[in-house]
């Protein structure tokens, strides 16, 4: 029987379709029929036209990243890196109407059920903090009114929860094991990046959640990392671009 309550958190794709059509096959392949995406589904990467097109295929609720808010001109670009500002600006030439029109429909915040909310980078600022510390952490969990708050940005899998009066705790999401929310916890959960991990890892990644058990499966995948890179290279992308995903930062 299929579990219905099951959801894919996926973040942070940045036109990288290689690594989003593994991802999407692994999703398939656990028959999980929802997907909820945080984010930043452009930028950086060679093929943004094409990730669109694979998320719109899909039972998808999705939040606007800052990528996604800086191609359509509701962002200031001097607000990104060097090589973020070149790929968007790459991009922007090459976006479809369709493309364009799908990255405007997208919100800050979404409720895809009454315990989450849905952030980009944090409840504060839902298109730009990242959320590095602990103190941040804190901060944001003092505004979240729902149980659990997704939130991608950072391209770091991780966790941090409080009970009231107690002090924050954080872990780092283990790989390709369930973790379960226990208690009457507040949760920040960041399902890391699809297309662009920045954890000393390269795998993609996502997350699997199940709403009826209360867990969580944090996924890493192989893909194939050359394609991507060539796409880079053969397009006049800055070169770092490409090399980071070799690495994973």
């Amino acid at each position: 029987m299929v579990n219905n309550k099951r959801v894919a958190v996926i973040s942070d794709i940045h036109a990288n379709l290689a690594a989003l059509k593994v991802i999407i096959a692994d999703i398939k392949a656990h028959q999980i029929k929802r997907v909820w995406c945080l984010g930043d589904i452009v930028g950086y990467g060679p093929q943004p036209n094409e990730c669109i097109e694979e998320l719109r295929k899909l039972p998808l609720i999705s939040v606007a990243g800052n990528h996604d808010l800086g191609i359509i001109n509701r962002l200031d670009l001097t607000c990104f890196n060097q090589p973020g500002q070149i790929a968007i600006e790459w991009q922007r030439q090459r976006l479809s109407v369709n493309s364009v029109n799908f990255l405007k429909s997208l919100a800050p915040k979404e409720h895809p059920v009454p315990e989450v909310i849905m952030v980009h980078a944090s409840l504060r600022d839902p298109a730009w903090e990242y959320i590095y510390s602990a103190k941040l952490a804190a901060d944001n969990i003092e505004r979240l009114a729902a149980k659990i708050c997704f939130f991608g940005h950072t391209h770091l899998p991780i966790i941090y929860w409080k009970e009231n009066g107690s002090e924050l705790k954080t872990i780092i999401l283990p790989v390709n094991e369930e973790y379960a929310l226990t208690g009457n916890s507040r949760w920040l959960i960041n399902p890391g990046s699809v297309g662009q991990p920045r954890d000393n890892n390269p795998k993609a990644g996502y997350i699997i959640f199940d709403l009826k058990k209360m867990t969580l499966e944090n996924r890493r995948l192989d893909y194939p990392i050359p394609e991507t890179r060539e796409l880079i290279r053969e397009f006049g992308l800055p070169s770092y671009l490409g090399e980071r995903l070799v690495v994973g930062k």
